[in-house]
């Protein structure tokens, strides 16, 4: 998945609040902000061989604890940078590296 920024902004820039006390126009947010992020939970809801349930607002949550139970203690949150860095022997070792944008934007 890739991020989607606001429109008429950089590749990188972040979302803002509209501030009507400071005159600040909040950010554009275009569709695929939205759609893309719900496409790829729905998917890896199906994956796992689950149906998506609007009533159900924990099952990316589920997803997570049944890997989790499945291959033990054996999932790693790993940056970007630190899953590039990582030697090539670790990366055999049956860790499952997960990896997150290490928080603020891309």
């Amino acid at each position: 998945m890739k991020y989607v920024p606001p429109l008429c902004e950089g590749e990188n820039a972040s979302y803002r609040n509209f501030n009507p006390a400071k005159g600040e126009d909040g950010s554009i947010v275009p569709a695929e902000a939205i759609e893309h992020p719900q496409r790829e939970i729905v998917n890896a809801i199906k994956a796992m061989g689950q149906e998506p349930d609007e009533k159900k607002l924990d099952q990316l949550a589920q997803i997570f604890l049944e890997l989790k139970k499945k291959l033990g203690t054996k999932i790693v949150p790993v940056t970007q940078k630190e899953y590039d860095d990582l030697p090539e022997s670790k990366l055999s070792d049956g860790i499952c590296y997960l990896i997150y944008s290490g928080g603020g934007g891309g």
